[in-house]
């Protein structure tokens, strides 16, 4: 009698955010993944096409920091004229501080099957997954009292939905002569759950949208040089 065990396996990680608060300065990492050998299994004894018959599952949580945000207050030193033939230095703001500044995190869920056919002359992997990013660093209006219109903060978030496929064969397997074919298909699909640009930006909010959303104005056509017309007021 064959008797196949699924398999598990869990990861447990500690990193440290050396700029950030105490309570934001550590996140757990961890995944869980597990399998299961389904072609051991006595009931698949029946099935001599298939060969390898695995089925796969994870979860986890990962951590990202952005090395372009810092925590700190960072300004430019400048001189400017304010009296004639009098310079004064000054700095100018270019980011205010943020004590709270934490990991970006990302969950992830995937679920994978491995199949083998004729003595694993014919190899197919397929996996589909669902990422959802938290706590992403997006810039975020406060209030006017902070003396800052806007500063990055972590309160984004987006979602990665999608699935990979790839199939190998092995068409000829001779002592001097061997042919394989592999191909490959993936698809994802991204969408920005939360996110709010500038007053004045002249890209819209992608919110609902994926993240490489492209942005365009509808035109009208042509004229007859070739220049592009546009609509206003229901009029060319």
């Amino acid at each position: 009698m064959i008797r196949n065990i699924p398999f598990w396996k869990c990861k447990i990680r500690r990193y440290q955010f050396i700029w950030s608060k105490q309570k934001y300065k550590y996140l757990p990492i961890w995944a869980a993944s597990g399998s299961w050998l389904v072609s051991k299994e006595n009931f698949m004894q029946a099935v001599p096409a298939v060969s390898n018959l695995r089925l796969r599952a994870s979860y986890g949580l990962q951590g990202n920091i952005d090395r372009n945000t810092s925590p700190f207050f960072i300004g430019e030193y400048s001189e400017v004229i304010i009296l004639p033939g009098t310079k004064e230095e000054i700095i100018n703001v270019m980011s205010p501080p943020n004590d709270k500044l934490r990991w970006e995190k990302t969950t992830n869920v995937n679920f994978g099957v491995d199949l083998g056919l004729f003595k694993n002359r014919i190899n197919l992997t397929a996996d589909i997954y669902s990422r959802k990013g938290t706590d992403m660093i997006s810039m975020r209006e406060t209030p006017l009292e902070t003396g800052f219109n806007y500063t990055m903060m972590n309160w984004g978030s987006l979602t990665n939905k999608g699935f990979e496929l790839a199939i190998s064969t092995r068409n000829i397997d001779k002592e001097n002569f061997k042919w394989s074919t592999t191909i490959n298909f993936a698809h994802n699909k991204s969408k920005v759950l939360t996110e709010q640009p500038r007053e004045n930006s002249l890209i819209p909010s992608r919110e609902g949208l994926p993240v490489n959303a492209v942005f365009a104005l509808k035109t009208a056509g042509v004229d007859e040089n070739g220049n592009p017309m546009f609509w206003k007021e229901m009029k060319k």
